[in-house]
């Protein structure tokens, strides 16, 4: 909604002093919490993050996830450290993954489809599963073929002794 240019700027005048309110009111500005976020994000991921608003996210991926906790314990840094490190709105998060991990609640991402199955593509799953089913009778039938044959052989071995 506003440019990195209003954001920069609104930031330097905050930082240089000049009152919230007024600051709201020549960048139009609704909310103070908004001048807030901006002030917190560029004092502690930097500049770049009002040119690229997917630094800070807030959904991460199962790997980042363990990237970072990887990360922190190989280099022995602090929350605050590996949040500014890899561009994490809040170190806490950090410490929340790492309990998730070692209770065991931090589970990997499933899979998503990441599109419509064309025909084609629902025919090869159809017959994979045709196929599948087959082999699974298949093999049903050889178990039971090997457990006749091993119950014949012990008959065999039974009546050779008497």
């Amino acid at each position: 909604m506003f440019s990195k240019e209003i954001k920069i700027a609104a930031v330097s005048a905050y930082l240089s002093g000049m009152p919230q309110s007024q600051i709201r009111k020549k960048y139009h500005i609704k909310g103070s919490a908004t001048l807030y976020n901006w002030v917190y994000l560029i004092q502690t991921l930097g500049l770049e993050v009002v040119e690229n608003q997917q630094l800070y996210k807030t959904n991460y991926p199962y790997t980042f996830i363990i990237n970072v906790i990887s990360w922190r314990l190989e280099k022995q840094a602090s929350l605050p450290m590996t949040a500014k490190w890899f561009h994490i709105r809040h170190p806490a998060q950090i410490w929340q993954w790492e309990q998730a991990l070692k209770a065991g609640r931090l589970k990997p991402d499933k899979q998503r489809r990441t599109g419509n199955m064309t025909k084609q593509d629902d025919d090869k799953i159809k017959a994979l599963a045709a196929e599948n089913e087959l082999l699974r009778i298949q093999v049903a039938y050889l178990e039971k073929l090997e457990a006749l044959a091993k119950e014949k052989k012990k008959l065999q071995t039974k009546t050779k002794r008497l």
